[in-house]
């Protein structure tokens, strides 16, 4: 009881703190509706985005190498989905590659979602490609 009344209130911690670009993410894709990418830049940063999507990527640290976040986030700076990038093994080739990708609390993304996901022109989250076959997979 006392690990989850310290969870709320770390949790309401970072949500009033709020998230600055530059500071904490950058923008790498904006859409016509307000929607955008964003990858997280600062432990901070995955600290909000961990509260607001409830999972652990509040517990990373993009400033380590190996791994990259990114978030779909709406007009109202709300998140949506949570995407890990980290590199892999392709012969003798480390290549960027889809770690995660999660919804709110785990789930998969909603279908509403999944069209960001597939968009063309965002084949690339930092050299990661993007496509619907990784939904399948986690």
């Amino acid at each position: 009881a006392r690990h989850d009344k310290w969870r709320t209130e770390r949790k309401k911690e970072q949500l009033k703190r709020g998230s600055q670009e530059g500071e904490d993410f950058v923008t790498v894709k904006n859409y016509p509706n307000g929607f955008t990418w964003r990858q997280m830049i600062s432990k901070a940063g995955c600290e909000r985005e961990g509260a607001l999507q409830d999972h652990c990527v509040g517990q990373y640290n993009p400033t380590k190498p190996g791994s990259r976040i990114f978030s779909l986030v709406d007009n109202k700076g709300d998140s949506h989905i949570t995407i890990q990038v980290g590199q892999r093994l392709w012969g003798t080739d480390r290549i960027d590659s889809i770690q995660q990708i999660k919804g709110k609390k785990n789930s998969r993304p909603k279908p509403e979602y999944i069209p960001y996901i597939e968009d063309p022109d965002q084949h690339r989250l930092d050299n990661a490609t993007l496509a619907s076959k990784h939904l399948v997979q986690l």
